[in-house]
């Protein structure tokens, strides 16, 4: 059992609900919800908000099943990269605009050649 299906179970339990009254309090397929509960499968980003708002949890408890749901579904090592990637990208861009207004630029640095974008999902 997956971490992400781990959570959901926690949370539906604190609910002192079944799967089955769950599903009928909240419109949420039965099957759908006892397969993400168990780990068999993994729902559609859809389905994991509309249980998020169903069982009521706090932002900070949906953070961290969306989270858990993002690592599930491509892999921890993945997620973790981007994380790494995305805070170099602010920490560059940062610098950038505090170098632009100031001493120096990043486009004048001898490791510097190309173009600077923050767009990471763009595809080559």
């Amino acid at each position: 059992m997956s971490d992400f299906s781990s959570k959901c179970r926690e949370y539906l339990k604190n609910t002192g609900e079944t799967v089955y009254q769950l599903s009928a309090s909240s419109g949420l397929d039965r099957t759908s919800l006892q397969r993400m509960i168990t780990g068999k499968r993994l729902p559609g980003m859809d389905f994991v908000r509309q249980f998020c708002d169903s069982i009521r949890i706090n932002p900070s408890q949906r953070q961290e099943l969306i989270e858990l749901y993002k690592i599930e579904k491509i892999g921890k090592e993945i997620y973790y990269n981007r994380k790494y990637i995305q805070e170099l990208l602010r920490v560059i861009s940062t610098q950038q605009m505090l170098f632009s207004s100031g001493f120096h630029s990043l486009t004048s640095l001898p490791f510097y050649s190309g173009d600077f974008s923050l767009d990471v999902e763009k595809k080559f």
